[in-house]
């Protein structure tokens, strides 16, 4: 049973990359917190008198939708390696600071009560048990929505031959280079200032770091083959096998590489005219 908890945990969770997709999502989250406030009026919200209740109770929803939409576009960039762990761990953080914020605006501007731990406590209570539901049913809904879009079609791709260049990666410190063929090339992806370089060395696919920015690299190694495909990514398209995606965005699958290479949807164009399906 451990075993399949873990397995369901750590399977692959999409992140759009569509803004567009990211902000609707959200404003799901806000209008279903708002209509679940003024239907059932939860934890003595039917007890507040005021002329103007529920547009002081509105406040609630707009932190839940520039919370929600805000994590999202943060973690844009780790999109390619996401699981269902690190999704629902980012939901739970989302609110914890869904709570704080919850819990300021309610001692400022309804209650106008001092700072106490033990009213976050139950403002924390209160914002989980209202935002859960909703959330479990979003994360389920974005789960099956891009799940969809991501898969729409599976095809082999046609092998390419390959120069044989040399490709010099010079890091932007006095830290060694590294010199390697465009076939023992595979892919690199950036994170902040640094660079993962996923290459071959005597036939085993190696992992080097590099303090580099995606964008000199590209500089340095871009070729006929060699090309970004994405914000974070560039890949050797000579050695993909197999692309899935549609219009939205391809995922590129390397040989001996368990995780596949994201393609924008911007660089899409460019990377069909190189990478040729069976």
């Amino acid at each position: 049973m451990q075993k399949g908890i873990a397995k369901i945990i750590n399977q692959r969770y999409p992140i759009s990359e569509s803004r567009r997709e990211i902000f609707l999502s959200s404003f799901f989250i806000a209008v279903m917190g708002y209509l679940f406030l003024i239907v059932f009026q939860p934890f003595g919200a039917h007890t507040f008198t005021n002329n103007y209740k529920y547009l002081l109770l509105a406040p609630y929803p707009i932190i839940a939708f520039v919370v929600y939409s805000g994590a999202n576009l943060f973690f844009l960039k780790k999109s390619y390696n996401w699981n269902l762990n690190k999704e629902l761990v980012k939901l739970l953080f989302v609110l914890l600071i869904c709570s704080g914020f919850n819990y300021v605006y309610n001692i400022y501007f309804i209650n106008h009560v001092s700072f106490s731990i033990s009213h976050l406590l139950f403002m924390c209570l209160y914002t989980f048990a209202i935002a859960v539901p909703i959330s479990m049913v979003y994360v389920l809904a974005r789960y099956l929505y891009l799940t969809q879009s991501w898969n729409t079609f599976e095809e082999v791709v046609e092998k390419v031959e390959q120069t044989g260049e040399l490709l010099n990666i010079i890091p932007d410190s006095g830290q060694e280079g590294l010199t390697l063929t465009e076939d023992d090339f595979l892919y690199a992806e950036s994170d902040g200032n640094y660079v993962t370089v996923h290459c071959l060395e005597e036939g085993v696919v190696t992992n080097r770091l590099l303090r580099l920015s995606l964008k000199n690299l590209e500089t340095q190694i871009q070729n006929n083959t060699v090309i970004r495909c994405h914000r974070s990514f560039i890949v050797n398209t000579g050695k993909v096998i197999k692309v899935k995606g549609n219009a939205q965005g391809y995922k590129l699958f390397i040989d001996g590489i368990t995780d596949f290479v994201p393609v924008s949807r911007n660089y899409i164009p460019k990377v069909k005219v190189l990478v040729k399906v069976l």
